[in-house]
Protein backbone atom coordinates (compact mmCIF):
# COMPACT_ATOMS: atom_id res chain seq x y z
CA UNK A 1 0.00 0.00 0.00
CA UNK A 2 1.53 3.28 -1.08
CA UNK A 3 0.38 6.52 1.78
CA UNK A 4 1.37 10.05 0.07
CA UNK A 5 2.04 12.18 3.40
CA UNK A 6 1.75 15.63 1.20
CA UNK A 7 -1.03 17.77 2.65
CA UNK A 8 -3.23 17.01 0.17
CA UNK A 9 -2.69 13.52 0.23
CA UNK A 10 -4.16 12.90 3.85
CA UNK A 11 -8.19 12.50 2.55
CA UNK A 12 -6.26 9.76 -0.15
CA UNK A 13 -4.87 8.07 2.80
CA UNK A 14 -7.59 8.00 4.97
CA UNK A 15 -9.72 6.26 2.99
CA UNK A 16 -6.62 3.86 1.95
CA UNK A 17 -6.59 2.72 5.66
CA UNK A 18 -10.41 2.79 6.00
CA UNK A 19 -10.71 0.38 2.97
CA UNK A 20 -7.60 -1.57 4.41
CA UNK A 21 -9.21 -2.05 8.33
CA UNK A 22 -12.68 -3.21 6.69
CA UNK A 23 -10.77 -5.65 4.66
CA UNK A 24 -8.38 -7.17 7.77
CA UNK A 25 -11.76 -7.11 9.72
CA UNK A 26 -14.03 -9.06 6.73
CA UNK A 27 -10.82 -11.42 6.46
CA UNK A 28 -11.03 -12.08 10.75
CA UNK A 29 -14.68 -12.35 10.07
CA UNK A 30 -14.03 -15.38 7.40
CA UNK A 31 -10.90 -16.63 9.31
CA UNK A 32 -13.29 -17.01 12.33
CA UNK A 33 -15.85 -18.57 10.49
CA UNK A 34 -13.69 -21.38 8.82
CA UNK A 35 -12.03 -21.99 12.17
CA UNK A 36 -15.21 -22.86 13.48
CA UNK A 37 -16.30 -24.87 10.48
CA UNK A 38 -13.09 -27.34 11.28
CA UNK A 39 -14.14 -27.47 14.89
CA UNK A 40 -17.95 -28.10 13.81
CA UNK A 41 -16.42 -31.02 11.56
CA UNK A 42 -14.58 -32.02 14.26
CA UNK A 43 -17.02 -32.35 16.92
CA UNK A 44 -19.49 -34.11 14.38
CA UNK A 45 -16.85 -36.82 13.30
CA UNK A 46 -16.28 -37.44 17.75
CA UNK A 47 -19.85 -37.64 18.21
CA UNK A 48 -21.13 -39.58 15.07
CA UNK A 49 -18.07 -42.34 16.00
CA UNK A 50 -19.36 -42.62 19.28
CA UNK A 51 -19.39 -46.34 19.51
CA UNK A 52 -21.88 -46.94 22.91
CA UNK A 53 -21.52 -50.96 24.34
CA UNK A 54 -23.83 -53.36 22.88
CA UNK A 55 -27.32 -53.58 24.09
CA UNK A 56 -27.52 -49.76 24.70
CA UNK A 57 -30.48 -49.17 21.82
CA UNK A 58 -29.59 -45.27 22.10
CA UNK A 59 -27.34 -43.26 19.81
CA UNK A 60 -26.59 -40.45 22.31
CA UNK A 61 -25.36 -38.60 19.01
CA UNK A 62 -28.40 -38.40 17.46
CA UNK A 63 -29.52 -36.07 20.07
CA UNK A 64 -26.99 -33.37 19.74
CA UNK A 65 -25.95 -30.50 17.06
CA UNK A 66 -23.04 -28.14 16.67
CA UNK A 67 -23.49 -24.55 15.62
CA UNK A 68 -21.37 -21.46 15.28
CA UNK A 69 -21.91 -17.86 15.86
CA UNK A 70 -20.22 -15.01 14.45
CA UNK A 71 -20.08 -11.91 15.38
CA UNK A 72 -17.53 -9.27 14.48
CA UNK A 73 -14.59 -10.26 15.50
CA UNK A 74 -15.87 -12.51 18.13
CA UNK A 75 -16.95 -16.39 17.24
CA UNK A 76 -18.93 -19.46 19.53
CA UNK A 77 -18.65 -22.96 18.52
CA UNK A 78 -21.88 -24.13 20.36
CA UNK A 79 -23.13 -27.70 21.52
CA UNK A 80 -26.62 -28.29 22.19
CA UNK A 81 -28.35 -31.98 22.93
CA UNK A 82 -31.96 -32.84 23.50
CA UNK A 83 -32.32 -34.00 27.08
CA UNK A 84 -33.95 -37.00 27.39
CA UNK A 85 -35.75 -37.96 30.24
CA UNK A 86 -35.20 -41.69 31.84
CA UNK A 87 -37.17 -43.56 34.72
CA UNK A 88 -36.67 -47.23 36.06
CA UNK A 89 -37.48 -48.81 39.37
CA UNK A 90 -35.65 -50.97 42.15
CA UNK A 91 -36.79 -51.82 45.79
CA UNK A 92 -36.86 -48.64 46.57
CA UNK A 93 -39.55 -47.27 43.66
CA UNK A 94 -39.01 -45.40 41.06
CA UNK A 95 -36.89 -42.81 39.99
CA UNK A 96 -36.28 -40.44 37.33
CA UNK A 97 -33.24 -38.83 35.85
CA UNK A 98 -32.55 -36.42 32.50
CA UNK A 99 -29.43 -37.51 30.70
CA UNK A 100 -28.03 -34.61 28.61
CA UNK A 101 -26.06 -36.56 25.97
CA UNK A 102 -23.68 -33.91 24.96
CA UNK A 103 -22.00 -34.20 28.83
CA UNK A 104 -22.52 -38.05 28.27
CA UNK A 105 -20.74 -37.97 25.01
CA UNK A 106 -17.83 -35.58 26.29
CA UNK A 107 -17.41 -37.10 29.56
CA UNK A 108 -18.72 -40.56 29.35
CA UNK A 109 -20.46 -42.39 32.42
CA UNK A 110 -19.09 -44.64 35.62
CA UNK A 111 -16.16 -47.01 34.70
CA UNK A 112 -15.28 -45.13 31.42
CA UNK A 113 -15.65 -41.30 33.21
CA UNK A 114 -13.39 -38.76 32.26
CA UNK A 115 -14.62 -36.12 34.53
CA UNK A 116 -13.86 -32.41 33.55
CA UNK A 117 -12.12 -31.78 36.86
CA UNK A 118 -9.54 -34.08 36.40
CA UNK A 119 -9.31 -33.04 32.44
CA UNK A 120 -8.09 -29.61 33.27
CA UNK A 121 -6.23 -30.45 36.41
CA UNK A 122 -8.23 -30.21 39.14
CA UNK A 123 -9.94 -33.60 41.07
CA UNK A 124 -13.33 -34.85 40.12
CA UNK A 125 -15.77 -37.67 40.57
CA UNK A 126 -17.42 -39.78 37.95
CA UNK A 127 -20.51 -38.72 37.76
CA UNK A 128 -24.34 -40.06 39.47
CA UNK A 129 -23.60 -43.60 39.44
CA UNK A 130 -20.48 -42.86 41.86
CA UNK A 131 -22.64 -41.69 44.61
CA UNK A 132 -24.70 -45.21 43.98
CA UNK A 133 -21.15 -47.41 44.20
CA UNK A 134 -21.02 -47.89 40.39
CA UNK A 135 -18.24 -45.70 39.44
CA UNK A 136 -15.61 -48.93 38.73
CA UNK A 137 -18.55 -51.06 37.37
CA UNK A 138 -18.38 -51.74 33.62
CA UNK A 139 -21.84 -52.98 33.90
CA UNK A 140 -25.03 -52.84 35.67
CA UNK A 141 -28.64 -54.25 35.91
CA UNK A 142 -31.93 -52.05 36.02
CA UNK A 143 -35.29 -52.79 35.74
CA UNK A 144 -37.86 -50.42 32.99
CA UNK A 145 -41.26 -49.49 34.10
CA UNK A 146 -42.76 -52.17 32.50
CA UNK A 147 -40.41 -54.87 35.07
CA UNK A 148 -38.36 -56.00 32.21
CA UNK A 149 -34.62 -56.00 33.21
CA UNK A 150 -31.95 -54.35 30.99
CA UNK A 151 -28.10 -54.90 31.10
CA UNK A 152 -26.31 -51.25 30.78
CA UNK A 153 -23.00 -50.71 30.18
CA UNK A 154 -20.86 -47.39 30.95
CA UNK A 155 -20.73 -45.04 28.28
CA UNK A 156 -17.22 -44.37 26.66
CA UNK A 157 -15.85 -40.90 26.54
CA UNK A 158 -15.73 -39.56 22.42
CA UNK A 159 -15.30 -35.56 23.98
CA UNK A 160 -16.62 -34.27 20.63
CA UNK A 161 -15.92 -30.26 22.53
CA UNK A 162 -12.70 -31.01 23.54
CA UNK A 163 -11.58 -32.67 20.39
CA UNK A 164 -13.01 -29.79 18.20
CA UNK A 165 -10.87 -27.36 20.43
CA UNK A 166 -7.78 -29.75 20.20
CA UNK A 167 -8.47 -29.55 16.02
CA UNK A 168 -9.11 -25.67 15.72
CA UNK A 169 -5.62 -25.09 17.63
CA UNK A 170 -3.67 -27.54 14.90
CA UNK A 171 -5.72 -25.68 12.27
CA UNK A 172 -5.04 -22.18 13.16
CA UNK A 173 -2.34 -21.65 10.43
CA UNK A 174 -3.47 -23.63 7.58
CA UNK A 175 -6.55 -21.59 8.11
CA UNK A 176 -5.02 -18.40 8.22
CA UNK A 177 -2.95 -18.97 5.34
CA UNK A 178 -5.93 -20.07 3.33
CA UNK A 179 -8.15 -16.83 4.56
CA UNK A 180 -4.56 -14.48 4.94
CA UNK A 181 -2.37 -15.89 1.67
CA UNK A 182 1.04 -16.77 2.63
CA UNK A 183 2.02 -13.55 4.26
CA UNK A 184 2.57 -12.31 0.49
Amino acid sequence: MMLNFEVKGWKETKEKLQKYQKSVDDRLEVFISKLLDVGIQTANLYKDSSVLAENNTQNLGQYVTFTKEVEGKTGKLIGVDIPIQTAWKNSSGIHTATVFPLLMLEFGSAFFADPPQKRFGGEGGKGTMATAGHENDTEWWWVDLDGRLHKNYSIRPTSPMYNAYKEMLLEIQNVAKEVYGNGK
